[in-house]
């Protein structure tokens, strides 16, 4: 920044000379010398004097300006003149200087000289003592240091100017803001530094004193017996002492000050008025800012394009002088909205606005400014937008604006004066809906427009579809007949073109209300269409050609309505959907469930059908009851959509996990046997498990309907928690104090979760009632992991302070005392922690949810949430019948019964292994948390262990009724009452009433039942039956199974044998390291040995020759005289009479179908739909008596169940030999195999699978049975080899060295099997323990529950929490059911 400088300041004074310190004294007994003194500094020089006329001269080049006068400088008594001129357009300001010289600093003094050190004293002789040291020399005196000097003073700067060039102190001013400074620098020199005095020199010290003198002398002498003897006489004379040290140095006593600053001089500005000639003293320059703005549009609005007119401004003169008597010109400055006129518009203010004065400056020539030009292109709320307007003042001829004229600015707000308003559509409709379309176009000024309107500006509006697929010609728009406010209201239409109407006037402040109609003709459901309604403006100065001033878009997405199912339909998966699921994403899921799986799904669209709540009433097209999801649901798995869509009218943000009542979530999981599969694109791992655990902590005890109530802790465990359920033949005594529903105690979650178990708790004397409550609820949390280790509760306890009372316990108030309530604790069971229910899919992704539904994460997450029922689907999809689509409609099942089996593909055999990853991890999950707590000797029952193994039962009850080797059940084991069968997945009871009412959602309403939609099977369309392995939706083509002993070299064989191999060595792990012969632990023990019985009984229906892996002599001998006890002969296939009497066509039925699979295999057409209508389940009462598949070749697989009486270990009468401890090595096999067979044979027998017909051994193509009589023994080697494979893997993966010996414990290797196990679920969260605590599966222990325990106070602040959350969610559905009713105008 150049600017140009004259000075006649004054010089700075000379500062002090420091004093110099003085020498150190080198002689004996000297004094230091003195410091010397420092100088005086000199006085700053006053600043001389500046006197010019400043005069502005103007030319083609610019502004210059010139100075004329006379200095005086400093010291100086004469003024010299000064004449010069300088160029404004090459300087940006002056400066003037006459500040005084600052003063000297004071010097600093020097310092005193040590003193020397004292001569030093004579050393003691013979003759003389020691002489003492002499006195050190005296320090010298310090140097006096000097005050500083005063600053001078400083000058005076007189500037003269007529007021037409009073613009010119524009050029001496620096910065305006935070206040003006000018470059006028008047100043008074700062005062000098005072000195300071110097340090006073140290006295010498004193001389050392002379060293002291020691001898010894001897004389001889004899002795009176004539000896001569010595005398040693010791002598000593003292040495001198030190000498005294010399006194130190003086130092000045005189004060020292800074020197005074000098007074500042002065400026002034002599103004002379170039009219009067008067000259007016000024001390500031003149200082004018804008107080206001008035503008306004000439359309009454600032929108774009239009001109904006500057109508006054009001001028503030903030300063003591007047402006100059010279023009000040306001321009407009551009923006981003704001377009300048550049030369063409400004205005000039008016001269000489007085000081401290407003001044009101009427525009009367044009002052405008335009708003830029603006492109509506896209659909978006209205254009609101703001902009500044500032304006800038600039001195004529100097050219030189005021920086501070208009700080603040006017804000503009930029918008168009009409615009559409909400759009309320219905964003999911079904075919052949009419629905209505509802928005408005608001006035927001206070002009009239339309072109009926003054201005004449014409509007229009237009709608249009934009993309989508939905046919154009498959949708009508149009408004409606009686509609208001439009010129013309054209007729309803296609979307193949525009519709278009115009508006004639809307007037100030108006808003007109339009009402349509939009017709959805042929669509495929998921299928979408975007429309875009554009709201057009007449132009400014063209107003009869309109222009887009706004777009607003909306989309419909086809769905379909849920009415229920038709006969002859039984899906398997709920699909959750929303208005979000494009119809690549349906495309997706269609392709995985149906195509992929084989299995058959419907959907659940919550925009179409508003809510997701599986007990609320749904009207059927098939019956006059209304159904419900819960009813039509049982046993099926349901695929929900987490994503976020827009509901309601005003587009709420919401996820399918709003809708939830999380009371019914918990109810169909128990009691309906439901899997939930949740997928969210926007996963977090964290947020899944918050949600699992507020699900957990759902208060809803008021639902439940068995209420106990016990008096201590200690009965709630021994009476409650302790109760046996081995034999169920006996009632159960229920303990003296509690009150019980009429229903007897189990651990079943399905009758748990209807529970709520309270246990008073006595106050106590000196006991801290809520410390104590605490400890019972602790306690009762560990009896509670113990006995219930499969179910997670929630515990709440309160208490009630106890009043002040007597501490002497009378006769009288003894037992008001003991019956006082301390406090209450509430048991609610609540979720199985052993068996998945709930999953989540935890993972976020960045491809399109098409995209994801076909990778590996989810297609583990989907198996995960599929039962047992259709895992087996999908194994003998697999392995067995291979897919059967519409371009393949046969299957490989002829070349599985002919001894072959099927290639499988890349994608087959990852599927396959999927599969068997999910089973073992169910297993393993169940078998892990089950085995909680490796120091508790915890004692269940052996049927309450059995009844817990639930995921291991189911799996061992499907693999053996599709074998088909425990349908023989002897009158003996009919005689006794073994566990209650557990029902299958999808044969309860309400399974049976969904079936009678299975209804299908349509994707119109009709009169009569048409078409299924095009979402389903063709081959569920035509009733064609279920060739699938499951065959327990109770369907009335009865379905044949295929799955039966094969080899175990086969690609089925080989995936049964490594399942069972690495649940075996799981087992092993899991009791790794539990030292049995001290304190084994009988509840592992119990589940270890249950569990490898009912693997046994897997291997045992399944691989051909298979027998125990463990078993020993002992265990072979036990086999062998249960096996001579029978009365069955093995070596003959059962006759007619022992088969299960069937009718006539089912025989039939059964012979042809071998032999039509025997032979070339035939297309499925119409003699396939006519024998499924002919297949008629028959039940009769030989269903229970087995019918042999098998020769005697296959060993066990073949051989029988005993038929003497069996009981479970736990009543004692048992014929078998009991079991030896565990420590001995022989383990539960001896009792247990047949005890859990009998068990098994109740609940494999159980439901429509136990009487189905089979392919029987005599039917087999004869190499298939040449195949099966030769096959040789070595099963049991070539499982054991599996095992310990995968058990010395698991070891080496752990780093086991020496033996383990560094692991004692076992920790090692529990956790590395356990992450090879649940490692590939990582991405999934689920309700078990290991789906959540992640942290859990690598401490190396066995899982266990984590109950949840809260106080009363907390329990209620969630009850209220989730009161409110579903009194929030009626309402939201209330209001968009009624919207729904409002918006759907018709059905064609």
């Amino acid at each position: 920044m150049p600017f140009i400088v004259l000075s006649v300041s004054g010089p700075n004074g000379v500062n002090g000379q420091n004093g110099r310190s003085a020498a150190i004294s080198s002689g004996s007994y000297m004094d230091g010398d003195d410091g010397e003194d420092a100088t005086n500094p000199t006085r700053g020089k006053d600043a001389g004097d500046i006197d010019l006329f400043l005069t502005e001269r103007d030319n083609t080049t610019g502004a210059s300006i010139e100075f004329s006068g006379q200095y005086r400088k400093s010291e100086q008594l004469v003024y010299e003149n000064f004449q010069e001129t300088y160029s404004c357009e090459t300087v940006d300001f002056f400066v003037l200087d006459a500040y005084g010289g600052s003063g000297g600093h004071g010097g600093n003094g020097g310092d005193g000289g040590y003193g020397a050190t004292g001569h030093p004293g004579m050393d003691a002789t013979q003759y003389s003592n020691g002489t003492n040291g002499g006195r050190g020399g005296d320090g010298g005196d310090a140097g006096a240091g000097t005050s500083g000097a005063d600053g001078g003073k400083g000058g005076a700067i007189t500037l003269h100017m007529r007021d037409t060039d009073s613009g010119l102190l524009l050029m001496f001013v620096k910065a305006w803001i935070p206040t003006i400074s000018y470059s006028l620098n008047i100043n008074g020199g700062q005062g000098g530094r005072a000195g300071q005095h110097g340090t006073p020199g140290r006295g010498g010290y004193g001389g050392r004193g002379g060293s002291s003198y020691s001898w010894t002398e001897t004389h001889s002498y004899t002795d009176s017996r004539g000896y001569t003897q010595y005398n040693t006489t010791y002598h000593f004379n003292p040495g001198g002492f030190s000498g005294p040290s010399g006194s130190p140095g003086r130092s000045p006593t005189i004060p020292l000050y800074n020197g005074i600053s000098g007074i500042d001089g002065n400026f002034r500005f002599l103004i002379e008025d170039s009219v009067t000639n008067d000259i007016t003293e000024y001390h500031e320059i003149f200082d004018i800012r804008i107080q206001q703005v008035v503008i306004h549009s000439i359309t009454g609005v600032f929108e774009p394009e239009a001109q904006i007119h500057i109508d006054t401004l009001s001028i503030l003169n903030l300063s003591e002088m007047p402006t100059p008597r010279r023009d000040i010109r306001v321009t407009i400055n551009n923006s981003i909205w704001i377009r300048n006129q550049e030369e063409k518009e400004h205005i000039i203010l008016p001269q000489l606005i007085n000081p401290h004065t407003t001044k009101k400056v009427d525009c009367n020539q044009p002052f405008t400014f335009f708003l830029k030009k603006h492109r509506v292109n896209k659909p978006g709320p209205p254009l609101r937008d703001t902009d500044t307007l500032h304006l800038t003042a600039t001195m004529t001829g100097l050219k030189r604006e005021l920086p501070v004229f208009d700080i603040n600015g006017l804000n503009i707000n930029i918008k168009y004066p009409i615009e559409l308003t909400h759009i309320s559509h219905m964003n999911s409709m079904v075919v052949g809906h009419v629905a209505k379309v509802i928005w408005g176009v608001e006035n927001t000024t206070e002009v009239d427009f339309g072109s009926l309107s003054k201005n004449r500006r014409c509007i229009r509006v237009r709608l249009r579809k934009t993309s989508g697929e939905v046919s154009s010609s498959a949708l009508r728009f149009g408004l409606q007949p009686e509609q208001e406010g439009v010129a013309t209201i054209p007729p309803e239409q296609t979307l193949e073109k525009e519709y278009i109407f115009e508006i004639p006037l809307l007037k100030a402040g108006q808003t007109l209300q339009l009402e349509a109609t939009l017709t959805l003709g042929e669509a495929e459901v998921f299928e979408c269409a975007e429309f875009w309604i554009y709201l057009e403006l007449g132009k400014i100065n063209n107003p009869s050609i309109p222009k887009v001033v706004h777009i607003e878009s909306f989309d419909v997405r086809v769905s379909t309505i849920y009415r229920g199912f038709p006969a002859g339909f039984y899906p398997d998966v709920l699909l959750v959907a929303n208005h979000r699921t494009t119809r690549n994403e349906f495309l997706a899921w269609d392709n995985l469930l149906k195509q992929q799986f084989g299995l058959r799904f419907f959907v659940w669209d919550i925009s179409q059908m508003g809510h997701f709540h599986l007990t609320r009433p749904i009207p059927t097209l098939y019956s006059t009851e209304p159904t419900t999801l819960i009813k039509d649901l049982s046993g099926k798995t349901m695929i929900i959509l987490d994503n976020q869509f827009n509901y309601g009218d005003y587009a709420i943000k919401v996820t399918a996990r709003d809708f939830v009542l999380k009371h019914e979530w918990l109810q169909a999981i128990h009691k309906n046997d439901n899997k939930f599969y949740v997928v969210n694109p926007k996963a977090d791992k964290n947020a899944c498990v918050v949600a699992l655990d507020e699900l957990i902590s759902t208060p809803f005890d008021a639902l439940r309907q068995k209420r106990f109530t016990f008096e201590r802790v200690r009965n709630f465990t021994q009476q409650h928690l302790v109760v046996k359920t081995d034999d169920s033949s006996k009632d159960t005594e229920l303990p003296d104090d509690a009150s019980v529903d009429g229903e007897k105690f189990t651990i079943d979650p399905a009758i748990l979760i209807d529970e709520v178990i309270t246990v008073q708790i006595k106050a106590k004397i000196f006991r801290n009632i809520k410390k104590r409550m605490f400890s019972k609820a602790t306690k009762v949390d560990k009896k509670l992991k113990k006995f219930r280790p499969h179910i997670q509760h929630l515990v709440h306890y309160q208490w009630h302070e106890m009043e002040k009372r007597s501490i002497i316990q009378t006769f009288k108030n003894r037992d008001k005392i003991n019956k006082m309530d301390g406090g209450c604790i509430t048991i609610l069971p609540y979720l199985t922690t052993t068996k998945r229910r709930i999953i989540f899919a935890a993972y976020a992704w960045n491809e399109s949810p098409a995209e994801f539904i076909l990778m590996s994460m989810n297609i583990r997450g989907v198996i995960a949430g599929l039962g047992i029922d259709d895992h087996f689907r999908l194994l003998e999809r697999i392995f067995v019948t291979g897919p059967i689509n519409e371009d393949n409609e046969t299957d490989d099942v002829g070349l599985f019964l002919t001894g072959g089996h099927r290639i499988l593909n890349e994608n087959e055999l990852q599927l396959a292994e999927v599969l068997k990853r999910q089973i073992i991890y169910d297993v393993a999950v169940e078998l892990s948390i089950i085995c909680d707590g490796n120091n508790d000797n915890s004692s269940l029952g052996d049927a309450q262990i059995l009844e817990m193994l639930e995921n291991l039962r189911r799996l061992v009850w499907k693999v053996e009724s599709l074998s088909g080797i425990t349908n023989l059940r002897s009158k003996a084991i009919k005689e006794e009452k073994p566990l209650p069968a557990i029902p299958e997945e999808n044969d309860d009871v309400s399974s049976y009433h969904s079936r009678e009412s299975s209804q299908v959602q349509f994707d119109e309403y009709s009169d009569a039942v048409g078409e299924t939609p095009r979402i389903y099977n063709d081959l569920t369309t035509r009733n064609v039956p279920d060739t699938t392995a499951a065959g327990d939706l109770g369907e009335v083509a009865e379905t044949i199974y295929y799955i039966f002993p094969v080899r175990h070299d086969t690609p089925l064989g080989e995936w049964m044998m490594d399942a069972l191999a690495q649940l075996y060595a799981f087992i092993k792990c899991l009791r790794a390291g539990i030292n049995q012969s001290i304190l084994p632990n009988r509840r592992t023990a119990k589940v270890q040995q249950q569990s490898m019985d009912l693997l046994h009984r897997i291997g045992d229906a399944t691989i051909i020759d298979f027998v125990d892996p463990r078993s020993s002599a002992k265990l072979k001998s036990i086999h062998q005289e249960q096996s001579n006890q029978t009365s069955m002969d093995k070596e003959e296939l059962p006759n007619s009479s022992e088969l299960p009497i069937i009718g006539d066509e089912k025989l039939k039925r059964s012979k042809s179908m071998v032999s039509r699979l025997s032979s070339k295999p035939s297309i499925i057409g119409n003699e396939r739909l006519e024998r499924s209508k002919s297949m008629k389940i028959t039940r009769s009462s030989q269903d229970e008596s087995q019918d042999h598949i098998f020769d005697d070749d296959s060993t066990s697989s073949s051989s029988p169940i005993s038929t003497f009486p069996i009981s479970n270990q736990s009543n004692g009468t048992s014929i078998i030999p009991s079991p030896l401890s565990v420590a001995s090595g022989l383990s539960f096999a001896s009792a247990m195999t047949s005890a859990t067979r009998m068990s098994s044979s109740s609940f494999s027998s159980s439901g429509t699978s136990a009487s189905r017909s089979r392919i029987l051994y005599k039917k087999l193509d004869p190499k298939r049975r040449q195949t099966i009589k030769s096959f040789k023994k070595g099963v049991k080697l070539q499982l054991q080899s599996m095992i310990q494979k995968h058990y010395k893997q698991w070891k080496k993966d752990a780093n086991y060295n020496f033996g383990g010996v560094f692991d004692p414990s076992r920790k090692d290797l529990r956790r590395n099997a356990m992450e090879t196990i649940f490692g590939p679920f990582e991405s999934l969260v689920d309700n078990t323990l290991y789906g959540r605590n992640f942290e859990k599966k690598r401490d190396g222990q066995v899982g266990g529950v984590k109950n949840i325990v809260v106080t009363d106070s907390d329990y209620s602040q969630q009850r209220a929490k989730e009161t409110n959350r579903n009194r929030n969610m009626e309402q939201m559905i209330s209001k968009f059911l009624d919207f729904q009713n409002r918006m759907i105008k018709d059905t064609i």
